[in-house]
């Protein structure tokens, strides 16, 4: 592997242009020790340099789901204090930031992943200045205002225990938050977290569905906007079918590995851009230094469940329904035994998810009039209307009724004949008798689902925070009806859809200095659809589509 000595001169701090770039003596001399050894680590070389050449550019703003914290620093009289030295560190990791308060008493922090911070400041003179617990969420401007220091000894503290409401005077956006406590308290029908707008104002959905993801779609919720306006985000990266963009995509995670959901309504920053109709992004869980984690199991079945009025009136039984959904989440530092590696717990962390759906559900009942034993055998005599009228049949010939409403054989034609038996015989009789169906369907569809969720943080130094969040999803719809089925409504095409989806997405940032500080985000999101008989032996029986003649039953001459 490389050496500690290597790794150390990768990097090369240039103080008078405040910009950091790669050895490239050392990459070259790592690239000559052999391509069977370095040849992959050269490449990822190159890659960073290129991103760190990046940061020095003009900036270009894209999505993204760091956070900020900002505040003046002022004397009890309320004049600014400039030099103060203002410490961030993150709550987690335990990495820190400094940054000096401008000739104003100014100071920010910027590109902070999602999570508790504390704010240390320090000037002679004052007591020293301690605020704890500042949860900073996705995209959000914390704003600390305007903070008074006391006049005595640097070795006394001024702790914040307690925070005033926050009023987001940063920003003009209107943006709703929903944390993971609200997540966990909101009841939500089939475990879709996109349920959770329907809590919230200007948003209108109408459609329920029994689970997350592609088959839970809805046109653009927030304030009447137009549809495929809505934009969703997973972790700053766009989570949506590129096709018909609306709520739900092929990728839906579980709702027990959501740490937040912002959904920015109207008015927000151009750094957002993409959609006018609203944007909504959902953040995942990351691991903390304790190790934490749920198991959950929830079921539901007909027997549990009242029949419907009519059922009842009709002596028909409860349609089926089965929903099983168990799961789990772990989380927590990542160690290696018997060894020093993350001994501090504050350089890599992991959290887990596993979440598996099996839905059984009952189609509504179909109704049809199927060609009768006599009616396949060209005798009509016995076929009414519902009032129990004989329909006249006519020879398409002459125009004339045909006696007793008999069809010679020899005037049935061998492709009529062949495609009437594709149809099942009569198995019912219209209980009402008004005779308006001889048979009856009713199918069963499976749905299964499952997602797998794995989000890695780690940081690489005091300057350098990542994380690498990788999802997987699976979800079906089997059976007669099912999506993109073609037909079948009497079971002769029972079909298998699928959706096989996958994303990931890596975020990188480094600080160069306190006013110089580059983030980079890299993610894709894809799904593959896929339709297929159920049996394809039983298919190709019921539908010999191939083999059935052409149908000219009659001389065009």
């Amino acid at each position: 592997g490389i050496t500690e000595e290597v790794l150390r001169h990768l990097v090369i701090r240039d103080e008078r242009k405040g910009a950091a770039a790669l050895n490239d003596a050392v990459i070259d001399s790592i690239a000559a020790a052999g391509p069977h050894r370095f040849s992959p680590v050269v490449y990822w070389l190159k890659f960073m340099k290129l991103l760190w050449l990046a940061a020095l550019c003009a900036p270009l703003y894209a999505q993204t789901v760091t956070g900020q914290i900002s505040g003046t620093v002022a004397d009890p009289a309320g004049a600014s204090i400039s030099g103060a030295k203002v410490r961030l560190t993150h709550d987690l990791s335990g990495q820190r930031r400094e940054f000096a308060s401008d000739q104003d008493g100014n100071f920010l922090f910027t590109n902070l992943i999602p999570g508790d911070y504390s704010v240390h400041i320090e000037i002679p003179g004052f007591k020293t200045y301690d605020q704890r617990a500042i949860t900073v969420a996705s995209e959000e401007r914390v704003a600390l205002h305007t903070i008074k220091m006391t006049i005595g000894d640097v070795t006394s503290t001024v702790e914040v225990v307690a925070e005033a409401a926050r009023v987001s005077t940063e920003s003009s956006d209107r943006t709703i938050v929903i944390n993971q406590q609200t997540i966990e308290d909101t009841p939500v029908a089939g475990r879709d977290y996109l349920g959770i707008l329907r809590s919230l104002p200007g948003v209108q959905m109408t459609d329920t569905a029994d689970m997350p993801g592609w088959f839970n779609q809805q046109n653009n919720p927030v304030n009447g906007g137009q549809s495929g306006q809505f934009l969703v985000t997973l972790d700053g990266v766009a989570s949506q079918d590129s096709g018909a963009p609306r709520t739900g995509g092929y990728i839906a995670p579980s709702m027990d590995a959501i740490a937040e959901v912002k959904v920015m309504v109207s008015n927000y920053n151009a750094e957002s851009g993409a959609r006018a109709g609203g944007q909504m992004n959902v953040t995942i869980k990351n691991g903390t230094k304790q190790y934490h984690g749920s198991a959950y199991y929830f079921w539901r079945h007909e027997m549990l469940s009242a029949n419907e009025f009519f059922n009842n009136m009709r002596n028909l039984a409860k349609p089926r329904y089965r929903y099983q959904n168990p799961g789990f989440t772990l989380g927590g530092p990542v160690l290696i035994p018997w060894t020093g590696f993350n001994k501090s717990r504050t350089k890599l962390f992991f959290f887990f998810s596993e979440d598996f759906l099996h839905t059984v559900t009952t189609g509504g009942v179909s109704s049809f009039n199927m060609p009768s034993a006599l009616e396949r055998a060209g005798d009509f005599s016995q076929t009414v209307t519902s009032t129990g009228v004989r329909i006249p049949i006519k020879d398409p010939l002459t125009a004339q009724p045909l006696p007793d409403n008999l069809l010679p054989a020899s005037r049935i034609s061998p492709a009529g004949f062949a495609m009437m038996n594709l149809f099942p015989l009569p198995e019912v009789v219209d209980a009402t008798g008004r005779r308006q169906f001889n048979t009856q369907y009713q199918f069963n569809r499976d749905r299964p689902r499952e997602d797998r969720i794995l989000r890695l943080d780690f940081n690489l130094g005091p300057r350098t925070t990542s994380f690498v969040r990788l999802i997987q999803n699976y979800q079906a719809d089997r059976g007669v009806g099912s999506t993109l089925n073609g037909g079948g409504a009497w079971g002769q095409f029972s079909s298998d859809y699928a959706i096989q989806s996958a994303g990931a997405v890596y975020t990188a940032i480094h600080t160069f200095r306190s006013n110089l500080i580059n983030e980079s985000t890299i993610g894709v999101n894809r799904g593959r659809q896929s339709t297929a008989p159920s049996d394809p032996e039983k298919f190709r029986a019921v539908n010999p589509t191939a083999s059935t003649p052409i149908i000219s039953p009659y001389p065009t001459e």
